[in-house]
């Protein structure tokens, strides 16, 4: 499956919308009452209500389509799996609540959450019928709603590797481990530096130039 074609959750959804990255659960609720996402709270709020009514609005007319649970009781007992959330309900069921990345009956709002320093909001809802667990395809949200920027976004993106780093990783290698394919290595140096950004055509020219063909295996 393509990385456009993956399905993510709905808290997701709303912050690649609106900040650019893909954030949920506790992280979600950290950055947004600490750090909002590098805005301030008011403008975080603001950025966040609007992707949301941008979701309603196409999930609404038919075209994103909303995948996800839909519960009659406050918890998560007896709930019905819905293949399409239908689109009326995006009229009706506005209220986002990130503990169950879902939709609750009520206008607009980010549940527990406040546009004021306080950060905690003790939500009440209208009616305990609700929909959970829902998701959307990625690529179908970059379509309607475009991909969103912030202060967060270059704060969190990886730096490269240092020269010095990337050749001390090199030099530790096996023979056996040196004399696997290029994509093998760029793999393994990517996996060795999770925090760290490392492209395939640094790693391309460790090494020196190879003989064309397969990767020799060394001799046992």
């Amino acid at each position: 499956m393509s990385e456009a074609a993956e399905r993510i959750s709905l808290t997701s959804a709303l912050t690649l919308a609106a900040f650019g990255v893909e954030v949920s659960g506790e992280r979600f609720a950290k950055e947004l009452n600490t750090k909002h996402f590098g805005f301030t709270r008011e403008e975080a709020f603001s950025k966040l209500t609007d992707a949301l009514d941008a979701l309603l609005q196409k999930a609404d007319s038919g075209r994103l389509v909303l995948h996800g649970r839909f519960s009659r009781e406050a918890n998560a007992d007896g709930t019905e799996e819905i293949a399409r959330l239908p689109p009326d309900s995006a009229l009706s069921y506005k209220a986002f609540d990130y503990r169950i990345d879902g939709l609750r009956f009520g206008d607009t709002a980010l549940l527990w959450f406040s546009p004021t320093e306080d950060p905690y909001r003790q939500p009440s809802f209208a009616r305990p019928n609700h929909y959970r667990d829902i998701t959307v395809v990625r690529g179908q949200l970059r379509k309607f709603l475009g991909t969103g920027s912030s202060p967060y976004l270059q704060e969190t993106k990886p730096q490269p590797l240092s020269g010095a780093d990337l050749m001390a990783w090199w030099d530790g290698l096996s023979k056996e481990q040196k004399g696997m394919s290029r994509e093998k290595l760029w793999e393994l140096a990517k996996n060795s530096h999770p925090n760290h950004k490392v492209t395939r055509e640094r790693v391309r020219r460790l090494g020196g130039p190879r003989e064309p063909g397969r990767p020799k295996l060394a001799k046992k």
